[in-house]
């Protein structure tokens, strides 16, 4: 199921998933399979639940692509790019942008940095590159993210992905 806005434990949970639920998924699909695919179109969300999202990703026993099915923006970009591999659509996008919301003190320029790390550990771009995008709130199309290294395939529309029903875990069976 594609990742919808970013939400915390208390938020709507009807469009989008906290990070909580999602570790939880994670740790049961990582049991149930050899590889993982994690369906993405969101205008991203809570930073907190973004990091917990990103981090189960990134620990992940089995292999996680991340496919951008159409939008990954703000903390949905961070979670894109946790995949072992990323696979942006040719029509998607991304977009990067600072911390929004917070005291513009220590703690936003705390979860700035991390998400710096993050974005430049992934894309092997200069933290300092990448917190210059963020400054600007940077829009990507498929070939500038593959370029710059957010993503790593880009995925044509005019090819359709056939999913056999029988190797597809549904968890609300």
């Amino acid at each position: 199921e594609p990742i919808g806005t970013i939400v915390d434990d208390k938020g709507n949970l009807i469009y989008g998933i906290s990070g909580s639920a999602f570790s939880r998924e994670m740790q049961y699909l990582q049991e149930q399979c050899t590889l993982i695919k994690v369906h993405i179109n969101s205008s991203g969300g809570s930073v907190l639940d973004a990091f917990s999202i990103f981090s189960s990703i990134l620990n992940s026993k089995v292999p996680v692509h991340t496919y951008i099915d159409g939008l990954a923006a703000s903390s949905a970009a961070v979670i894109a790019v946790a995949g072992t591999k990323c696979i942006m659509a040719d029509y998607g996008m991304m977009m990067i942008h600072s911390v929004s919301g917070g005291d513009d003190g220590e703690v936003t320029k705390m979860f700035e940095n991390s998400i710096v790390t993050m974005l430049s550990t992934r894309c092997k771009m200069s933290a300092e590159d990448v917190a210059s995008m963020m400054k600007k709130e940077t829009w990507m199309k498929p070939a500038e993210a593959l370029k710059m290294g957010f993503v790593d395939e880009i995925a044509p529309s005019d090819k359709k992905v056939n999913i056999s029903i029988k190797k597809t875990k549904n968890l609300f069976e």
